[in-house]
């Protein structure tokens, strides 16, 4: 824990929670604009029974996810091409 110095200087130590700082607000606004939602089981259900039989576009589309999405949530679930987990 910081020490306050025993020297007042009149000015008062500003709460993180009250900075702000406009670069990242609109930085954040606009994530939080995006809409990021969490994988379902279902949406994970689809991806295992298609994963390397339909081409990741096309996961992507039916689940309303980017490619990007669907890629990083094979990662995230190991999927090999060829694995049918159903």
């Amino acid at each position: 824990m910081a020490r306050r110095n025993s020297k007042s200087t009149g000015h008062s130590r500003a709460h993180v929670e009250d900075v702000v700082i406009p670069e990242l607000e609109a930085m954040l606004s606009s994530y939080k604009s995006r809409g990021r939602v969490n994988w379902t089981d279902h949406e994970r259900a689809v991806l295992r029974k298609y994963w390397g039989r339909v081409p990741a576009g096309a996961i992507a589309k039916q689940l309303n996810k980017t490619i990007s999405a669907v890629r990083n949530q094979v990662q995230y679930l190991k999927l090999k091409v060829g694995d049918n987990r159903e």
